[in-house]
C-alpha cells in the first residue's frame, strides 16, 4: 500500500508546475503589453456619500475610450492641478463646473477648455497686473443636480470670483429627471415642490445616511495598484465594464435624441426643462450668495457644428428639427429670464467650422465630427468663452485687454 505522501506528491508537483506556468505566462504577457506600449482605460472613480460617485483623489490612469490622455486627479477629486484654498493676490479665480464637456478626459490637460481659458485671460489681464486662475470641477456623467452639490460643497470654499457652469445640451437635459436619465447614477435627483427643486425620496434617504459613510480605502488602494501594475487586470475590468454597460443599455433604453432639438413634445420633456430651469436658478443663488458672478456656457451638441454642411443638413432632418439650435436658444432664454450672463457656443462653433472647414469633434479612435470636442474645438471654445467673459463680466471688463484686431473668429 502506498503512503499518502506518495499518492499526493505527484499531484502537488503537477499543481505547482501548472501554477508556475500560469504565473510565468501572465508575467510574460504583462511585460509584452508594456513593451508594446499597450494602454487601456484605468480606474479613476470611487463612491461618494451624496453624489454616488466621484473622481478618486490622487488617482492616475490612462483614458482611451475616445481620444487618449493620461488623467491625474487632484486631492479634491477633480481633474485639475492642486490649488491653495486662498487665492494669490492679483488673481481672478474662476471655477468651471460641468460633466464630461468640462472634465474633457479625451485630451491632455493642457488642451482642455479651462486651461485655454486660463491662458487667454491671463494674457489679456497682464497689462492690468492681474492673472487668471481657472479651476476645473468637471466630472463625466454628472447631472445638474450633481453640479449643484459640487458648487455647494466644494467650490464655495475656494471663494471664486466667477462661477461658470458648462452645460451639455443632451445629458444635462435628459439627466434632470429619473424618467429620462442617461446617467448610470441612481442619485441625486431633484423634483419640484412649489416650483423649487428639492431632493427626491431616494436622494433624501442617501443624504440622511451620508454622515455614516466611510470611504472604501482598501478598494481604492487596490484600484490604484491595478492602474500602476496590472494592465491585464485593467483589460479584464474594462471588458467587464463594457459588457455591463451593454446590458444596462438593453435594460434601460435611452430617450430619443430628437426630443432635445425640438420644443418639448411630452410631459417628461416639459418636466426636464422645468427642473433644469429651477436648478440653474438655484445654482445662481448659491454662487451669488458666495459673492461670485454666475455664468452659464452651453456647449454644442449632435452635428450642429459639423464642417460638412451636407452631413449637418442630413442630421437636422434625422432630428426632425426646424431649428437645430433650439436647445441652445432655450437655455439662453432661461439665462435671460434669471438675469444670468451666458455664452451660447453652438451657433458660434457652427459658424467657425463653416468658415474654416476645421473638424472640431472626433479623434483617431472615434467617428469624425461626433462626440466630444477635440483639441481644435476646445481651443476655439476656450477663446470664445474668454471673449464672452471679457465683454460681459462686471469684474473682467475692468481689466481685460484685447490685442488690436484679434477676435476668436479670426483665430
Amino acid at each position: 500500500m502506498q503512503s499518502s505522501s506518495h499518492r499526493w506528491g505527484p499531484l502537488l508537483r503537477d499543481l505547482f508546475l501548472t501554477a508556475g506556468a500560469i504565473i510565468a505566462s501572465i508575467v510574460v504577457l504583462e511585460i509584452s503589453l508594456r513593451l508594446c506600449g499597450v494602454v487601456v482605460t484605468g480606474s479613476l472613480y470611487t463612491t461618494h456619500p451624496t453624489r454616488e460617485f466621484a473622481f478618486r483623489p490622487g488617482a492616475q490612469a490612462w483614458y482611451t475610450e475616445e481620444g487618449r490622455s493620461f488623467i491625474r486627479i487632484n486631492h479634491d477629486g477633480y481633474r485639475d492641478s492642486e490649488h491653495p484654498t486662498a487665492k494669490a493676490a492679483g488673481t481672478v479665480r474662476i471655477a468651471m463646473i460641468g460633466s464630461s464637456t468640462v472634465a474633457e478626459s479625451e485630451v491632455d490637460f493642457a488642451d482642455t477648455a479651462t486651461q485655454v481659458l486660463e491662458r487667454v485671460l491671463s494674457t489679456r489681464l497682464r497689462a492690468a497686473g492681474r492673472t487668471a486662475e481657472v479651476m476645473n470641477f468637471g466630472v463625466p456623467d454628472y447631472s445638474l443636480a450633481h453640479q449643484y452639490l459640487v458648487l455647494r460643497d466644494d467650490v464655495r470654499r475656494y471663494r471664486p470670483d466667477i462661477v461658470v457652469v458648462g452645460l451639455s445640451l443632451r445629458n444635462d437635459l435628459f439627466n434632470a429627471t429619473r424618467a429620462t436619465k442617461v446617467t448610470h447614477a441612481d442619485y441625486p435627483f431633484f423634483v419640484l415642490r412649489d416650483g423649487h427643486p428639492v431632493p427626491d425620496d431616494m436622494t433624501l434617504r442617501k443624504f440622511n445616511l451620508a454622515s455614516g459613510w466611510h470611504r472604501p480605502v482598501l478598494a481604492d488602494h487596490l484600484k490604484d495598484l491595478m492602474n500602476g501594475w496590472c494592465r491585464l487586470c485593467l483589460i479584464a475590468t474594462y471588458a467587464y465594464s463594457l459588457a455591463s454597460r451593454a446590458l444596462e443599455q438593453d435594460w434601460h433604453k435611452s430617450p430619443d435624441d430628437r426630443l432635445v432639438f425640438s420644443p418639448p413634445a411630452n410631459d417628461d420633456m416639459k418636466m426636464d426643462w422645468q427642473v433644469t430651469d429651477a436648478t440653474i436658478e438655484m445654482m445662481r443663488k448659491e454662487a451669488e450668495s458666495a459673492g461670485a458672478e454666475f455664468w452659464i456656457v452651453t456647449f454644442d451638441g449632435g452635428l450642429q457644428a459639423s464642417p460638412d454642411l451636407g452631413e449637418r443638413a442630413l442630421w437636422q432632418r434625422q432630428m426632425r428639427s426646424d431649428n437645430p439650435f433650439y436647445p441652445d436658444e432655450h437655455f439662453g432664454q432661461i439665462a435671460e429670464r434669471h438675469g444670468i450672463p451666458h455664452v451660447i457656443l453652438g451657433p458660434l462653433l457652427a459658424a467657425y467650422t463653416q468658415r474654416t472647414g476645421v473638424s472640431i469633434h472626433g479623434f483617431p479612435n472615434s467617428l469624425p465630427n461626433q462626440g466630444h470636442l477635440n483639441e481644435a474645438g476646445l481651443r476655439i471654445a476656450g477663446q470664445l468663452i474668454a471673449d464672452g467673459l471679457c465683454s460681459g463680466s462686471r469684474l473682467l471688463a475692468m481689466y481685460c485687454a484685447r490685442p488690436a484686431g484679434e477676435t476668436a473668429a479670426s483665430r
